[in-house]
């Protein structure tokens, strides 16, 4: 909180990642279901916070799959069920 991190993750996936974008695109899709409970925890304990939480991410190959993806737009197909918007975040 103020300005500072409050939580820090350092793991192995679960999952097999083809490429390198689908592991992106995993850790960023854990992030942000931390990031909501986080956020939950914080409104249970009384704090209310109203700006939007930046996630950031550098793999810009991981940024386009995601907003594709999760704009319904069926422009990049993958075998893979990890990569879809209605299996992660």
């Amino acid at each position: 909180m103020n300005g500072g991190p409050i939580s820090w993750k350092i793991r192995r996936q679960d999952n097999v990642s083809l490429s390198t974008s689908e592991a992106e695109f995993s850790a960023a899709s854990q992030a942000g279901q931390e990031e909501t409970y986080l956020r939950e925890t914080l409104i249970d304990f009384g704090y209310s916070h109203t700006k939007a939480t930046r996630l950031h991410e550098d793999n810009l190959a991981c940024v386009t799959i995601a907003r594709i993806r999760c704009a319904g737009n069926s422009l990049v197909t993958s075998t893979s069920d990890d990569t879809s918007c209605e299996n992660s975040f």
